[in-house]
C-alpha cells in the first residue's frame, strides 16, 4: 500500500528526473474536462503513432493550511476516461466523489506537473466505492473518515468558488509554463 500525501506535501517535494513517488493523493473531485477521444501526446509527432482516450480531472484537498485552496489535474487513461470519467461526471453535480491515484511522477514539479502512467500501473480508487462494469477499473477508498472529512471541507462556505478559482489559476499556470498535458498541475489560491 502507497503512503498518503497531501497537496501539500507534495508542492515541496524536490524535482528529480525520473523522480516517480510510490504515494497515493486523494482529494475531492472539483472539475472535469473534455474526453479527448484520441490523444496522441508526444506520439501525434507521427502520423501512424495509435491515440489514447484521456479525460483530465482536478481534484481539492484541504491542506493548503488556513485560507489555502490546493487543487491537482490529473488525467484519466483508455476504458478509465470514458467509463470512470463519465461516472465522475454524473457525480459531479450530485455529490461530492473523492478519487485518490498512485504512484504519481514528480519529475516535472518545478513546471506544476505531477504525472501518472498511461499505459497502466495507475491505481485509482474512488468514494462511494464503484459497481458494477466500473468496479473492475478502480478500487475503493477504504477510508470512510477521510473521504467524508474531503466532503465537509469542501461542501463549507465559499470553498466552491475557491476551489473554481483555484482550478482557473492552475490551468494558467499550465499554459504559462508550456505544460504538455501529460501531467498534472498543482493550483493554489489564498483566500
Amino acid at each position: 500500500m502507497a503512503e498518503r500525501r497531501t497537496l501539500a506535501q507534495l508542492r515541496t517535494e524536490r524535482a528529480r528526473r525520473g523522480n516517480s513517488l510510490n504515494v497515493e493523493v486523494a482529494g475531492v473531485v472539483v472539475a472535469l474536462e473534455k474526453l479527448e477521444a484520441n490523444f496522441k501526446g508526444l506520439a501525434g509527432r507521427n502520423p501512424n503513432a495509435e491515440g489514447n482516450a484521456r479525460r483530465a480531472v482536478w481534484i481539492a484537498d484541504n491542506s493548503g493550511g488556513e485560507g489555502e485552496v490546493l487543487v491537482a489535474k490529473t488525467f484519466l487513461w483508455k476504458e478509465r476516461a470514458t467509463q470512470l470519467g463519465d461516472r465522475l461526471e454524473q457525480d459531479l453535480e450530485a455529490g461530492r466523489t473523492v478519487l485518490a491515484v498512485s504512484p504519481i511522477d514528480i519529475s516535472d514539479i518545478n513546471r506544476g506537473q505531477l504525472g501518472t502512467k498511461k499505459a497502466g500501473g495507475t491505481t485509482y480508487k474512488l468514494d462511494p466505492a464503484a459497481e458494477g462494469d466500473l468496479a473492475g477499473l478502480v478500487e475503493p477508498l477504504g477510508d470512510a473518515a477521510l473521504a467524508q472529512q474531503l466532503r465537509d471541507w469542501c461542501g463549507g462556505e465559499g470553498v466552491a468558488a475557491a476551489v473554481a478559482a483555484a482550478v482557473a489559476a492552475g490551468k494558467r499556470l499550465i499554459r504559462a509554463k508550456g505544460g504538455n498535458g501529460s501531467g498534472a498541475a498543482l493550483g493554489w489560491l489564498r483566500l
